[in-house]
């Protein structure tokens, strides 16, 4: 829960897009040093973000001011919403054909994962994996286990609406497959509280085992 003083940050920065630890110092009657406390528990917790050097004013020398405004992911927004109804649209409807379902899921997760590296090093696509996926707020990382890598999410972006979509765990291990090169399956998932998020393990599948024909 926020504070008094960081709900003042975040409405001001709401109101005025942007602004450096000095100028909310001003509008806010704060000491510069209480301001950048505050700024720092907003950026942990993803309330805030900075901007790119020189986005609001042009680039001075010495050392650049950083400009804060509000993270996009803590702003309203009825993004949720659009998606659950294109999801009902396009692809609820092809629930009860596993076959298309499962193709629609291949093509959406190809797309997902552009960029992909061309490397037959399996580190080098999981560290690339992790990478592109934290981007996207999954925040991912992959351990060493004695039967193959496996692949922990701490966060779901999913995480509003897979109740309802649980097939979007089948989209996240074709965008892992298309990432990696290598095929995984989830094989655990979990949430400590209703509060916290949801926690995600993917396994690399062995490969089948080769049948004698003697």
């Amino acid at each position: 829960m926020l504070s008094l003083t960081q709900k003042k940050i975040t409405s001001f920065l709401e109101k005025n897009g942007s602004a450096c630890a000095a100028e909310l110092s001003h509008a806010l009657g704060l000491t510069k040093a209480n301001i950048q406390y505050h700024i720092k528990q907003l950026l942990i917790a993803g309330q805030i973000e900075t901007l790119p050097i020189g986005a609001t004013k042009p680039y001075k020398r010495g050392r650049p001011t950083i400009y804060y405004r509000r993270s996009m992911g803590a702003c309203p927004s009825n993004l949720s919403q659009l998606t659950s109804c294109l999801l009902d649209q396009y692809l609820i409807p092809l629930s009860h054909q596993p076959e298309n379902l499962q193709q629609a899921l291949k093509k959406i997760a190809k797309r997902l994962a552009v960029g992909k590296p061309v490397s037959t090093n399996p580190i080098t696509n999981l560290n690339f994996a992790m990478h592109a996926l934290n981007s996207r707020g999954y925040q991912a990382h992959w351990e060493a286990h004695y039967r193959g890598a496996q692949i922990i999410f701490k966060n779901c972006p999913y995480a509003e609406i897979i109740d309802k979509y649980p097939f979007l765990c089948k989209l996240d291990e074709f965008v892992l497959e298309n990432l990696t090169g290598m095929p995984f399956r989830k094989d655990h998932q979990q949430s400590a509280a209703p509060s916290r998020p949801l926690f995600c393990r993917f396994s690399l599948v062995e490969p089948e085992p080769i049948q004698s024909s003697v």
